[in-house]
């Protein structure tokens, strides 16, 4: 009769603290880190190691990180009372930084672009000269051939040649017979002296364009 009355007090006593004993383990919290720059990571948390949790700050070049997500089209931020017990997908989302380039010409020309944004630069005009192109150095001996916007800003120095521009002079005298001729730069215009001939009897007046 006794042992009837103990096994009967021990099981009501074990189905009486069954669900307190359920009740006490804590909520554990799983997170799958999913990121396109980084290796997805896993990790677990408790319901009070959640309250001192900080999420990763990953690194991805060129882009600056804005948060992570519980969506993969990333518009519902981190939040925890939006945690569910259990497994919880987070989603890393960046943004491409902004960088320049700076063209040192007579006057900088200051472009901005994105992050692998393609680069688009325009041609400078000079009078006469002819725009050879864009190059990374003062000498101008490194040629800038890149077509999309590195993690950095980047300054460039235009190169020109310039145009060749000549004129012929063909000296005749009184009777068209040809005396000289002579070729001169445009540049060299300006301090080119034309020649003062002699003729025996003769004071010289100068040269004219027509015959």
């Amino acid at each position: 009769m006794n042992k009837t009355i103990k096994a009967t007090f021990f099981s009501l006593t074990f189905f009486i603290f069954l669900p307190l004993l359920s009740g006490c383990s804590e909520e554990e919290y799983y997170f799958v880190f999913r990121d396109d720059a980084n290796d997805t990571e896993s990790i677990s948390k408790t319901a009070k190691e959640l309250e001192n949790f900080e999420l990763p700050i990953p690194e991805k070049e060129g882009f600056s990180f804005d948060g992570w997500y519980l969506d993969s089209l990333k518009t519902v931020e981190y939040d925890t009372t939006l945690l569910k017990e259990g497994v919880n997908q987070l989603y890393a989302k960046y943004s491409p930084n902004n960088y320049t380039i700076t063209v040192h010409a007579d006057q900088d020309i200051t472009y901005n672009f994105k992050y692998d944004e393609d680069i688009k630069l325009q041609p400078i005009s000079k009078d006469d000269y002819t725009f050879v192109g864009y190059y990374t150095n003062v000498g101008l001996t490194d040629e800038f051939s890149q077509t999309r916007m590195p993690s950095h800003n980047i300054e460039l120095f235009p190169k020109f040649e310039r145009n060749l521009h000549y004129y012929s002079f063909v000296y005749h005298s009184n009777n068209d017979e040809q005396l000289d001729t002579v070729s001169k730069e445009k540049n060299e215009l300006a301090s080119y002296v034309l020649p003062i001939p002699e003729k025996e009897g003769f004071s010289f007046d100068g040269w004219y364009l027509d015959s």
